[in-house]
């Protein structure tokens, strides 16, 4: 798990952290993912596929996370941001 970030137009400047989204692991199952100062749980509906849990609408829609990549270039995307990619930071 980690903190991830967005592909930035400028590389010339330093990434923002406070604009990273930080996921943790709860239990086998379970995420939890913070942003924009919001902290939401999700969980896994299939390889590398997590739902959130947290104020979903009933009937949906429902918003979907996924991992993706190889472990040197580990991804995470949003179904509702699909033209944005996520990278983790690595220290």
């Amino acid at each position: 798990m980690g903190a991830y970030r967005t592909n930035r137009r400028d590389y010339s400047k330093p990434g923002n952290p406070k604009n990273d989204v930080t996921v943790s692991a709860v239990g086998q199952h379970g995420l939890t993912v913070s942003r924009r100062s919001e902290k939401t749980y999700w969980e896994l509906i299939g390889p590398n596929l997590f739902e959130e849990v947290t104020g979903p609408c009933e009937g949906g829609p429902f918003e979907r996370l996924e991992f993706y990549g190889p472990a040197s270039d580990h991804r995470l995307s949003f179904a509702t941001e699909p033209h944005v990619l996520y990278r983790l930071v690595r220290p």
